[in-house]
């Protein structure tokens, strides 16, 4: 993995922090930060949707992405609400 998709900074109480690239696993919306010098296999890639993932989900082996799991939210709403009339 060349680069992330975002940076971030991460400050301690004591005064203390770090800086890093990060991307957002398009599965779950974790906030996964890249060591330098990581590559896809070592952060996670969700070969389906050609995209970078966090490990959870790498190790889970599903291709479930936000945008489907929000689409399927929303119907199963709708349709709980037109049972309900």
């Amino acid at each position: 993995m060349r680069k992330g998709s975002g940076y971030v900074l991460v400050s301690d109480p004591d005064g203390g922090g770090r800086e890093s690239d990060c991307f957002t696993c398009v599965h779950c919306q974790r906030i996964v930060e890249v060591p330098p010098k990581a590559t896809a296999k070592s952060v996670g890639w969700c070969l389906r949707c050609d995209k970078p993932i966090c490990r959870r989900c790498a190790d889970d082996g599903n291709c479930k992405p936000w945008d489907r799991q929000m689409d399927a939210m929303e119907r199963r709403d709708r349709l709980y609400q037109a049972i309900r009339g």
